[in-house]
């Protein structure tokens, strides 16, 4: 965290050069920490000349146990073909539990009932009981999933009616109503299909829909014998003009966001840091004074001002950035 002149603190953390006095302790690369050995080292973080400092201890804690949630999956909970996320808690020595997820092995006693990947989803495969374990070195913690005979009967799209200008996308889900009366999100699982695609064209297993003309299409998602629709409506209206709109800022970097107009009036985001409707090109008029990525994170580099810009197609959008 730096503390500027005038009182102000931002985060400068991807901005710092770290080092670390031990490597044979602990190392450190953009201020993550990866311990060695035990023992103590002393964290630095200098930018512009200025330095801060902390020790860092590093304790011989071993692990201990292994703790996987949720413990039992009932039958009810899982259908054949449906995934199940499970997490692996290390609990150490010292008292400490940490979330270690991505670092055990994960394996199902039973592949003909469920599989398993490393992130630790779960994919039932046949109807029965299998133990799922996660296991690093010597210690190993157990879950039990049961895999049910469920079977689909019902399938719903959503959202249900929505319009979008040419060039536009619009992301469906597919959720399916099982036997057994739980509903599970299917929109992996399921064929997806366009019934006019030289209005719209849909990802055959994403679910992703993109306008190519004016007109209705009918979005179909299939599995077996269930299908579920909905209608897409592509509208004539036509990109009149992008506005660049910050939103909350962080240390320092500022986030913008690309906000399109259309000609009927209509407005939607083109561009966030979660996703918009296309790709947004987004450039700096100096990055000598600050730089921008490809989702709209400015970064300020040196006091100035800069101009950024969004273009979606051959619409653009800008504002002024000025960096202090």
């Amino acid at each position: 965290m730096g503390t500027y002149s005038g009182g102000t603190g931002l985060i400068i953390t991807p901005l710092a050069s770290w080092t670390s006095s031990n490597t044979a302790v602990a190392t450190v690369s953009g201020g993550l920490v990866a311990p060695v050995a035990a023992g103590t080292a002393t964290i630095t973080a200098t930018f512009e000349g200025v330095s801060g400092t902390m020790t860092l201890a590093v304790i011989s804690a071993t692990l201990s146990s292994i703790t996987i949630t949720p413990v039992t999956v009932s039958a009810s909970n899982l259908p054949v073909g449906v995934g199940q996320q499970f997490v692996a808690i290390g609990t150490y020595s010292d008292g400490t539990s940490h979330d270690i997820t991505t670092l055990v092995t994960w394996s199902s006693s039973n592949g003909t009932v469920a599989t398993i990947a490393s992130s630790g989803v779960a994919t039932g495969v046949g109807a029965g009981i299998t133990t799922i374990s996660a296991t690093s070195g010597s210690v190993s913690g157990q879950a039990s999933l049961a895999v049910s005979n469920a079977t689909l009967t019902g399938l719903a799209v959503t959202p249900t009616n929505p319009s979008v200008a040419v060039g536009d996308v619009e992301q469906f889900t597919a959720t399916g109503t099982y036997s057994d009366g739980t509903t599970h999100d299917i929109s992996t699982l399921v064929s997806w299909n366009s019934s006019n695609p030289s209005v719209v064209t849909v990802g055959l297993n994403t679910g992703l829909a993109t306008a190519v003309a004016v007109g209705p299409t009918i979005i179909t998602a299939t599995s077996g014998n269930f299908s579920g629709n909905a209608v897409l409506t592509v509208t004539s209206a036509s990109l009149s003009s992008v506005a660049v709109v910050p939103s909350i800022p962080v240390g320092a970097f500022q986030q913008f966001l690309a906000i399109g107009r259309y000609t009927d009036g209509s407005t939607r985001v083109l561009s966030s840091p979660l996703g918009g409707l296309g790709v947004v090109t987004w450039g700096s008029s100096d990055p000598s004074v600050a730089a921008v990525d490809s989702n709209g994170l400015a970064i300020g580099v040196a006091a100035g001002t800069t101009t950024i810009t969004a273009t979606f197609g051959s619409i653009s959008g800008n504002t002024t950035l000025t960096v202090q």
